[in-house]
């Protein structure tokens, strides 16, 4: 049954000659149809949904009020190190001749401009909403500095490159998508840098386009004095209006971000200094990162150097980032908000499962758990940031991606925490002067607290600390657990955690019956709670050792 007999060769022992020996193979009893299909899925999803029910103990929250899940999808504020007058740490001006500042190879450095370090990222919709840029090089040197565009797919094929030989590229329906200035040598003057630009359009690159390495090399091997690196929003008609060669323009557009590459430049040959590539969770989204601490500094001459140059910065910038795909706080991020969903909602059957009879105990105690859900922050080309319901179903699988849908419709721009609170407040209905809330958990890539925002709400709840919780799924709560905010009734865990879910109930518990911690802040519940885990039982002499050095 679901078996055939096959006819095979071999020899048996003491045999004079070969013998034939029976083999069983199996035959499937069904063709692989549509059919059978859908009803694997079913079966998976029937079983995720089991497993997902099981993974955390209902959530009780007893004040009045409905309970607020409330997913923030704002990136902490971007990491500009900034000084006195706004200016970096580290960006003390440099005065060339005639007063020119050199920091930049000659372009202002204005307060509050972003100016990368080796190896950070920023996603570009943090900064800019324009999806045309222009990227320009600057530099005082008394001899010629190439400049390429290597455009890449995602298993790090080279697609293009765009350079002086090859000023205009286009997509595959023959738009432009990056276009070259012309050519140009050492600086005009003293104190004025050479400038080389090129246009990017990202709406208008073929989706098989992962990544763009920005390199430059040194022909002549003259070194330079300063060189940098700026992208700016294009305001004035972008690639698709270019040619090839064409004269920089102005752009009417404000410079977002820019990088000092001096020190590498100097060192001469070929120096990958910029890449700009997709999310892989969401392709619509840019994100530029600054690899000096990839590049090379071998002297190249030639193009294929140069590609090969590329190729390899693009192999090790990709292979590390493989190695923490596993661990993506966005991913995280929608797995706890569902497993939430479904652990608070299941406190609307106390008795489920409990005594005989199974689910038909506790069915006269049932009770209705008002769960909302919220998500705030900037909507992709928005100005401001909004906040907009969510609804879920409890069915784990197709509740993900409601998730993902959404937020794929928002970028990571920072916003204020407390700001952030009260979007989601109204949106939910809980932002007026007698509305109340029965518990508020935040789910998050970072443990910012919105302190002013909480402890209002608390008041208009007449001054009960209702409970509060963080789930991080970055894990930025274990670089900042001495500077967390002291909150009473909260609770703070890593979203990486895959317990969370369950530490976090049982913190906020704890917190909610017990007067013993009555007053005590958040992350120091958490310590308590893991220490509670640990070992008590002291060998006497150890224990008699260590009383004498504190003594």
């Amino acid at each position: 049954k679901g078996k055939g007999k096959g006819k095979g060769k071999g020899k048996g022992k003491g045999g004079d000659g070969p013998v034939r020996i029976d083999k069983w193979l199996p035959v499937a009893l069904h063709p692989v149809s549509a059919e059978l299909l859908a009803e694997f899925k079913t079966t998976f999803d029937t079983a995720i949904q089991v497993a997902a029910s099981c993974s955390a103990e209902p959530i009780s929250f007893e004040g009045p009020g409905p309970v607020v899940l409330w997913m923030d999808l704002t990136n902490p504020p971007l990491d500009n190190d900034p000084g006195e007058g706004g200016e970096s740490k580290g960006a003390e001006k440099k005065e060339g001749p005639a007063g020119v500042d050199m920091r930049l190879a000659g372009l202002p450095h204005t307060p509050g401009l972003l100016t990368t370090k080796p190896g950070q990222e920023v996603e570009l919709e943090e900064i800019t909403t324009h999806r045309s840029v222009n990227l320009e090089l600057r530099y005082f040197c008394q001899g010629f500095i190439d400049y390429n565009i290597q455009a890449f797919d995602i298993a790090g094929k080279g697609l293009w490159n765009s350079t002086w030989n090859n000023t205009q590229v286009t997509n595959k329906d023959g738009k432009n998508c990056c276009v070259h200035c012309r050519d140009i040598g050492g600086n005009p003057s003293p104190t004025e840098p050479a400038l080389r630009t090129m246009h990017l359009d990202l709406d208008g690159l073929d989706q098989d386009v992962f990544s763009m390495m920005i390199t430059s090399q040194m022909f002549s091997g003259t070194r330079p004095t300063a060189v940098s690196i700026a992208v700016r929003e294009c305001h004035n008609g972008g690639a698709c209006g270019l040619l090839g060669n064409h004269q920089p323009h102005e752009c009417n557009g404000k410079v977002i971000l820019a990088q000092d590459i001096s020190a590498a430049m100097k060192e001469g040959g070929t120096t990958i200094y910029a890449a700009l590539y997709r999310d892989v969770n969401d392709p619509s989204t840019w994100i530029f990162r600054n690899t000096l601490d990839f590049s090379l500094d071998s002297e190249t001459r030639m193009a294929g150097q140069v590609e090969k140059a590329a190729g390899l910065i693009f192999k090790k910038l990709f292979q590390d980032a493989a190695n923490l795909s596993t661990m993506d706080a966005s991913r995280v991020g929608y797995v706890r908000l569902c497993q939430l969903y479904q652990a608070i909602k299941a406190a609307e059957n106390p008795g489920k499962g409990k005594g005989k009879g199974g689910g038909s105990a506790g069915e006269a105690d049932k009770k209705e758990v008002d769960v909302r859900i919220v998500m705030t922050g900037f909507k992709k080309k928005a100005v401001a940031p909004s906040a907009e319901i969510l609804k879920l179903t409890g069915k784990y699988v197709d509740d993900l991606e409601t998730v993902r849908k959404l937020r794929s419709t928002y970028s990571g721009k920072a916003v204020d925490p407390d700001a952030s609170l009260r979007l989601a407040l109204k949106a939910v209905g809980c932002d007026g002067s007698s509305a109340v809330v029965a518990g508020l958990i935040r789910i998050a890539n970072n443990a910012y607290t919105p302190v002013a925002e909480l402890a209002a709400a608390r008041k208009r709840a007449g001054g009960r600390p209702f409970p509060y919780g963080t789930v991080d799924g970055r894990g930025h709560m274990l670089n900042a657990f001495a500077e967390l905010p002291a909150v009473e009734c909260s609770a703070f865990v890593p979203g990486q955690v895959e317990s969370c879910v369950t530490i976090m109930r049982n913190i906020l518990s704890a917190s909610a019956s017990t007067d013993a911690v009555a007053g005590i802040d958040g992350h120091e519940l958490l310590v308590r709670y893991v220490d509670s885990f640990l070992p008590r039982n002291v060998a006497g002499g150890a224990q008699e050792d260590d009383t004498e050095m504190a003594s």
